[in-house]
């Protein structure tokens, strides 16, 4: 069972390796001007924007004149809050199945905050994405579910 979960946590790393680095974000602007604009420190400052567009379509429909401006801009929204949240339930998963010392929950997304630190300092510093605390919370509250199904499973 063990040799199965680190072929599953290798395989879904190299996936995500993949999916968070397979783009180029650079605009042509200062390298250093380019790491400022992509980093963001306030706390809720994405979600809460992401949140806003969807829960006032009527006050976007009229600001952006066009239904599909919003239809996309809430299609993106989706997809950001989901999307971080739903990648990261398997490596919440996968780290206490496979380091026993992260079995704990608070180690678990210690281990787990450290790791998507450091992709997204990377990300950022590439300029193959943006460095927003609020991935980190996202990502984060995917983690604890899939701790929460790790325990599950580990039971039986």
């Amino acid at each position: 069972m063990k040799k199965l979960l680190r072929a599953g946590f290798l395989l879904y790393g190299i996936l995500m390796l993949w999916l968070l680095f397979d783009r180029s974000g650079t605009t042509g602007a200062p390298y250093w001007q380019q790491v400022a604009d992509n980093l963001n420190l306030n706390p809720f400052h994405t979600i809460g924007n992401y949140a806003d567009i969807l829960l006032r379509p009527e006050y976007y429909l009229e600001k952006w004149e066009a239904a599909a401006i919003y239809f996309w801009q809430a299609r993106h929204a989706v997809i950001n809050l989901a999307g971080n949240v739903v990648m990261f339930v398997p490596l919440g998963f996968f780290v206490p199945g496979v380091w026993e010392k992260c079995r704990g929950f608070f180690r678990t997304l210690l281990c787990a905050a450290g790791m998507i630190t450091a992709v997204e300092l990377a990300q950022l510093f590439s300029l193959r994405g943006s460095c927003d605390v609020d991935d980190l919370i996202l990502n984060l509250v995917g983690v604890a579910v899939g701790y929460g199904l790790f325990r599950l499973t580990a039971k039986r």
